[in-house]
């Protein structure tokens, strides 16, 4: 059986840019569009040179690399938007399951149609614009096809801490299969794809509850000045009507006297 090839560093790199892009518009800028464009420019530079630079370590360095890989997601995350470092380690793991899954599901396929072709290829390309278009144009659909609340989402240490176990978990699963002697084939990056998938439909539904739990709030908060307002309109009537019953008896005594 021929091994098959691994997935292209370079294909690697983008994933994880458009992911942590992509989750990063949910969040307030820190600085002007031209400043975060160029940091985004800088972080694609960045982890395509570390990526395809790292390409050919031993696999006991494999693992260390990805983590400056995600360290770098991490500080773009921090320093660009107005986030703290605790929410930006659960967008972190949440970008970082979604290219997990957006490469792995493209090499899958790339491997599944023409093992023997480059990733340079011009088919190879055209795959990758139609995976990766397909995957981050879902999950941009889902993150905005609902109202968000006017507040940003709070994220509690234990949601922060779940997204990061989680991350670390479904990479651990879907990479545990690579650390072997054994050749690669394509059971190998089913179970890949499918452990990916499950990671990002877990965490998908982590954050829609967290959503949930953020509007409840808005709405509780809303409901509670509503019912403040609703108070006051009572005190308002019922002192009009004092007065004016005030002001009835003060007519007839008036009458009272002039009589």
């Amino acid at each position: 059986m021929t091994a098959l090839p691994d997935i292209p560093r370079l294909y690697t790199a983008l994933a994880e840019w458009l992911a942590v892009v992509l989750y990063a518009q949910s969040r307030p800028p820190r600085f002007a569009r031209k400043i975060t464009l160029a940091a985004s420019g800088l972080l694609a530079v960045m982890l395509g040179v570390f990526l395809e630079a790292t390409g050919e370590v031993p696999i006991a360095w494999w693992v260390p690399c990805m983590g400056i890989a995600v360290w770098m997601q991490y500080l773009y995350l921090w320093l660009t938007r107005t986030i703290s470092l605790l929410e930006a380690g659960y967008v972190c793991a949440r970008a970082f399951v979604l290219a997990e899954l957006a490469a792995s599901a493209e090499w899958q396929l790339h491997c599944f149609l023409w093992p023997q072709r480059s990733g340079a290829d011009g088919l190879s390309l055209l795959l990758l614009v139609v995976v990766y278009g397909g995957v981050f144009g879902c999950i941009w659909v889902l993150e905005h096809k609902h109202t968000s609340p006017k507040g940003h989402i709070v994220i509690s240490g234990k949601a922060a801490l779940v997204a990061v176990v989680m991350a670390a978990m479904v990479f651990a699963v879907s990479n545990l299969l690579f650390l072997g002697d054994r050749e690669v084939d394509m059971s190998v990056y089913y179970i890949r794809t499918l452990v990916d998938i499950c990671g990002v439909l877990i965490l998908t539904v982590q954050h829609e509850q967290l959503r949930e739990a953020a509007l409840h709030s808005e709405l509780a908060a809303m409901d509670e000045v509503l019912h403040r307002q609703y108070e006051q309109y009572k005190r308002s009537k019922e002192g009009i009507r004092l007065i004016n019953s005030r002001y009835h008896e003060l007519k007839i005594q008036i009458a009272d006297i002039r009589a």
